[in-house]
């Protein structure tokens, strides 16, 4: 487990260093604002598992529906966020769960009660940018939220040093659950 925070706050520091931007923990993982796009993931099997092995999420049957569904653990993101020995501080990242329609905000429509979703938000880089704004909501251009977040360069070797350094923590984690699994 703690081979794998540091590894994930290795590349959370770096981003943090930047421009001021939110993103979604366990949102749509195709979109610019969802963590695991610019943690350089293409699956998000390997993203959810990597946060399972670092204890900032767990699976979970929840009521409606039969599988496991990936459940983000809030006070371990507290923890591990204010946690100075990995580079991070209340300055340069917060976390917040929030519950809202990401779709008509991404689109600039108004929330549809209906659609509402619980996500789970990290925000990184420097608080008193001018950048910073106080939630994901807040981070709109004409009504529409904004889907780019700052290049960073160098980021892309960044985030495949963090690929190559977790497939062994990924595989001992899917080998671990597949084994303690019933059958049937």
């Amino acid at each position: 487990m703690i081979k794998a925070q540091e590894l994930l706050a290795a590349l959370l520091v770096f981003i943090a260093a930047g421009y001021s931007f939110w993103y979604t923990i366990n949102g749509d993982t195709t979109t610019e604002y969802d963590l695991c796009k610019r943690l350089g993931f293409f699956s998000k099997v390997d993203y959810h598992t990597l946060l399972v092995a670092a204890g900032l999420a767990g699976y979970a049957v929840t009521p409606g529906h039969e599988k496991k569904q990936l459940k983000i653990n809030p006070k371990e993101w507290v923890d591990f966020i204010q946690t100075w020995e990995y580079g991070h501080s209340s300055e340069t990242a917060e976390y917040i769960p929030k519950k809202f329609d990401i779709d008509a905000l991404v689109a600039g429509k108004s929330q549809s009660d209906s659609n509402r979703y619980n996500f789970h938000h990290i925000q990184l880089g420097d608080k008193h940018s001018k950048s910073y704004k106080k939630n994901m909501s807040k981070q709109k251009h004409n009504g529409k939220l904004i889907t780019s977040p700052l290049i960073l360069p160098a980021l892309r070797a960044r985030q495949c040093t963090l690929s190559r350094s977790t497939q062994d923590i990924i595989a001992d984690v899917i080998v671990h659950n597949c084994s303690t699994m019933p059958s049937g």
